[in-house]
């Protein structure tokens, strides 16, 4: 059986949203932010107490409607509506985190084979306390669920050494958090402004600011 050999994973089902473009209009979420690090750590696991584990597929390259997609986000898509809030936000730094997992995966490795420094990075672009962008939204209402998710910046940190992380999130103050080797997961507390991230490994700095910053407004897009 196929079944023996193959699993599915996928990087997020935060979000389920179809607007008034369709007759299947729906508006909701899952808390699942941290999906993405937790299913690869679940693969390793697995793979190690399941020897006829042959294949892996990733759950999706292009399901913007759900925003699990993992290939670029210029999408176009009118059908759905999905294309005015998917289109610039990429996710395409799912595939650069999932490369030293894919790795471990293939050689019968039980641990992710890290062997550079890098992080990885997401977070919502608004904050949940904004006053209600109902009237903003293309459903007319926020998604059910939307009280089970904090403002929340999510950074997963590849080290070969270990060393050191500090995140500086908008108005909040610098964080800064001791890593180790190897891939680990942190969160941070989100405030509105710039997202800047620092990384301490291996005597080297790895230092960036997001492109796209936190809005304490509501983020509008034209859906109309």
């Amino acid at each position: 059986m196929l079944y023996d050999k193959l699993t599915a994973l996928s990087p997020f089902l935060v979000f389920t949203h179809f607007g008034k473009q369709v007759s299947y209009s729906k508006n909701w979420l899952f808390k699942s932010e941290a999906l993405w690090y937790e299913r690869w750590e679940q693969i390793l696991d697995l793979a190690q107490r399941s020897p006829n584990l042959r294949y892996l597929e990733i759950v999706t390259w292009n399901d913007y409607g759900e925003s699990h997609y993992v290939g670029p986000s210029d999408n176009g898509h009118s059908d759905d509506g999905s294309g005015v809030y998917t289109n610039n936000m990429p996710h395409l730094a799912l595939l650069e985190f999932a490369r030293p997992y894919i790795q471990a995966f293939k050689s019968g490795s039980s641990r992710p084979a890290v062997n550079g420094d890098k992080l990885v990075y997401w977070y919502r672009p608004t904050l949940k306390s904004v006053a209600s962008c109902d009237g903003t939204d293309a459903v007319g209402s926020r998604p059910n669920g939307w009280e089970i998710v904090g403002d929340t910046v999510f950074v997963a940190t590849f080290s070969s050494s270990g060393g050191s992380i500090t995140v500086k999130s908008g108005s909040q103050g610098s964080v800064t958090k001791s890593i180790g080797a190897g891939v680990t997961m942190h969160q941070f507390d989100m405030g509105a402004g710039d997202q800047t991230f620092t990384m301490q490994s291996g005597g080297r700095s790895l230092s960036g600011t997001s492109s796209q910053g936190v809005l304490d407004s509501c983020l509008v897009s034209d859906w109309h």
